[in-house]
């Protein structure tokens, strides 16, 4: 019983390492306290991390994993332990993206695209697609799926071994949700070009098709759904065309989850709505966003607050000028434990899914890219001057010896790859 008990254990450390999960987790955020304007990372407890030992831009951790970008434009990926330390040989990198599904993209410095595992082992490289040349790529993996860029412009997408799925022939980055994703393609007549929006999936073939009188209003869900618009009103479509109509009364959609629709109604104003169209908030706020556990973050006179479904207030956030909710990373498939920033005049703060402060610090600076911008997608022509870690002191790079000594096999049985010593080069 011991002897399972502790190969439960390893396989679980091992499956944490790897970032194998079907929701990608951001585990800390980067920030800039007012004492000394230092780089660092703080957690959702307001902890910080490493504080003061980045020299340069460093990105959002990933399940484990974070780039560091030095002042040469070097970028090097980094494992968020006590200690940070180098992941495998990942340094001297053009660009890096999120650590997801357990493989993270990167662009090495003579411009091919590599993909690794969470150790930094390659799992393979892409120097060209289809027969062109690569320029860039998304910036992690989703549903299985990585889109690739070529040389010409054109998007499509490999799996995890590296193999051609869906041929280059779309105008723009994409994803898959649910086994689907939105794509823009251009169309050729008598009349000249034309662009048209498609839902596909992970064969290429189409499900559904956007016109004229059905247009898509923002991103797919990671539930598989969009927003569409159309002469008749809103609604939401997913990728079998199956659609759910709003009340004529609803001017805009702002989001939705798998229960509810939070609606731009006449002037501007935001409220929430069931799937069927029945009002659960009125339209009465001038902000209106999903929070953790059920909850409400809503403005209304310049004051935040936390809400429930009800209407009644659970929190407030004492006269915040800004305040915005982790939550909306669900929009993106992925997931935390932070719960909302809180901005006051030029300083920044951290609360938890309840709207209790947390930490003693406030921040100049806290990147919330993730919730307020799309994924930017890795781009083969980002400059690079000079080697580097892009750290302010030297940190040894070591590899724990409780890792050292498992077996490939083990490691390969808790990640779910095969083949965990071959390098693919992938040439399409």
């Amino acid at each position: 019983m011991r002897k399972i008990g502790l190969f439960s254990s390893l396989l679980f450390m091992l499956a944490g390492c790897s970032g194998f999960s079907s929701v990608p987790e951001v585990d800390y955020i980067p920030e800039k306290i007012v004492v000394d304007q230092s780089w660092g990372l703080v957690d959702a407890r307001g902890d910080l991390h490493a504080d003061g030992q980045y020299a340069g831009e460093i990105s959002p951790v990933v399940n484990g994993l974070f780039s560091v970008r030095n002042s040469a434009g070097v970028v090097s990926v980094w494992r968020a332990t006590r200690k940070p330390v180098v992941v495998g040989e990942l340094t001297g990198l053009r660009a890096a993206g999120y650590f997801a599904e357990g493989l993270i993209p990167l662009i090495d410095s003579d411009g091919a695209i590599r993909v690794a595992d969470g150790f930094g082992r390659t799992r393979f490289v892409m120097t060209d697609f289809a027969g062109e040349k690569v320029s860039g790529c998304a910036a992690r993996f989703s549903d299985g799926m990585l889109s690739v860029c070529t040389e010409s412009g054109l998007w499509g997408a490999v799996d995890r071994q590296g193999n051609q799925v869906i041929a280059p022939e779309y105008l723009s980055e994409f994803e898959f949700f649910d086994g689907h994703a939105v794509v823009m393609a251009e169309t050729m007549s008598l009349s000249g070009s034309t662009e048209q929006i498609r839902i596909i999936d992970k064969s290429g073939c189409e499900t559904f098709r956007f016109t004229p009188s059905i247009w898509p209003e923002g991103r797919m869900s990671a539930s598989g759904w969009i927003a569409y618009g159309s002469p008749g009103g809103y609604g939401i479509v997913n990728a079998s065309g199956r659609r759910r109509a709003l009340p004529p009364t609803v001017c805009g959609i702002h989001d939705f989850d798998d229960s509810s629709i939070i609606y731009i109604a006449d002037g501007g104003y935001r409220g929430l709505m069931s799937m069927d169209g029945k009002i659960i908030l009125p339209p009465r706020y001038n902000s209106l966003d999903y929070g953790a556990m059920g909850l409400m973050l809503a403005s209304n006179s310049q004051r935040y607050l936390l809400i429930d479904r009800d209407g009644r207030i659970v929190s407030d956030f004492d006269r915040a000028d800004e305040v915005v909710s982790f939550e909306a990373l669900s929009r993106i498939g992925m997931r935390s434990r932070f719960g909302y920033a809180a901005r006051f005049g030029a300083l920044w703060a951290l609360y938890d899914v309840s709207g209790n402060k947390v930490g003693n610090y406030e921040f100049s600076w806290l990147d919330i890219s993730l919730i307020t911008d799309v994924l930017q997608p890795l781009n083969v022509a980002m400059p690079i001057q000079s080697s580097g870690v892009g750290l302010t002191h030297g940190i040894e790079q070591f590899v724990p010896d409780s890792v050292s000594v498992i077996p490939d096999s083990l490691i390969d049985m808790a990640i779910g790859e095969a083949d965990s010593d071959s390098v693919m080069h992938a040439s399409m």
